[in-house]
């Protein structure tokens, strides 16, 4: 069987793997990523509680930064699953949308525009998931050519991935320091739902649309299968099946609401970027790497 290559434009360019093994089913995790709502009420006022209790600085009045670039999420099937458009206002009050990918059955593109994330959820058995989330660094040519020297072609190239493993949040009383990042925020959320969440009392709303697109797919792909056919994203011929395309990500998305954590220009999976971590030990300024030579953060 063919596999089928994931990205657009990415070959030669610096990478890097972060896991992390979570108790509980896959799909809480593949539908807490799908939700409308978890971005705003989880990482965005959450993170300010979480702000609060770990003693730092909250940021000001989210629910006014949020209606301020209020956005509508629509989802569309697309041939590698579907996807998610997210509506927003930009700070001159023009309009623009973002699409987040989704791979099916497991994957989905996060991410910033320079920094783009593929998540795969892989199922270990029924109430234990491996979560990867493979990265790709968009560096300029200047700051590849600073640092050639300094970590060797192989890491710059692509052609030495690293890896790290990282444990998932500890049980018991929160804590908040940890809950900064995002990726811990989604673990803890999951996990508070047991190992295998029981849906049989669930009343979907509106805001679930992307839920139940999803539900929708998983029942119509794996009817296929029991008539003996393939479901989506199963290629048994190399050509043209040589890549899915992804849409690449506006510079000027939502990440402005995004949290940050712990000096890192990211509180998502870069928190914990091997690549990342070395540019830090150079004395490397990650906002430079990430959002470009002069262009401040978004």
């Amino acid at each position: 069987m063919h596999r089928r290559k994931i990205g657009n434009r990415w070959s030669g360019l610096p990478r890097d793997i972060v896991t992390i093994d979570v108790p509980c089913n896959w799909l809480q995790i593949m539908e807490n990523s799908i939700d409308r709502l978890h971005f705003e009420w989880l990482h965005i006022r959450f993170h300010n509680l979480a702000l609060a209790q770990s003693g730092q600085e909250p940021r000001a009045d989210p629910s006014r930064e949020i209606a301020s670039q209020r956005f509508a999420d629509t989802y569309e099937e697309t041939e590698y699953g579907f996807a998610k458009r997210t509506s927003f206002r930009r700070p001159d009050g023009s309009e623009r949308s973002a699409i987040l990918p989704f791979v099916f059955p497991t994957g989905g593109q996060t991410g910033l525009p320079r920094a783009p994330c593929l998540q795969l959820r892989t199922p270990i058995d029924d109430e234990n998931t491996r979560q990867y989330f493979y990265t790709l660094y968009d560096l300029e040519i200047e700051m590849k050519a600073r640092l050639r020297s300094q970590l060797g072609d192989e890491i710059l190239d692509g052609n030495r991935v690293q890896h790290l493993q990282i444990p998932p949040p500890p049980l018991g009383e929160p804590n908040y320091s940890l809950l900064l990042s995002n990726v811990y925020q989604d673990v803890s959320i999951v996990l508070s739902q047991g190992r295998i969440h029981d849906r049989s009392q669930e009343q979907p709303g509106s805001s679930d649309k992307g839920v139940m697109l999803y539900r929708s797919l998983l029942r119509r792909e794996l009817a296929k299968l029991s008539d003996g056919k393939d479901p989506i994203n199963v290629f048994r011929e190399p050509s043209p099946n040589d890549r899915i395309e992804l849409p690449r990500r506006p510079k000027d998305g939502v990440s402005s609401l995004y949290p940050r954590a712990a000096g890192r220009p990211s509180g998502n999976v870069q928190l914990w970027s091997p690549f990342l971590s070395q540019l830090e030990r150079l004395g490397i300024d990650l906002n430079e790497v990430l959002f470009g030579a002069g262009s401040p953060p978004p």
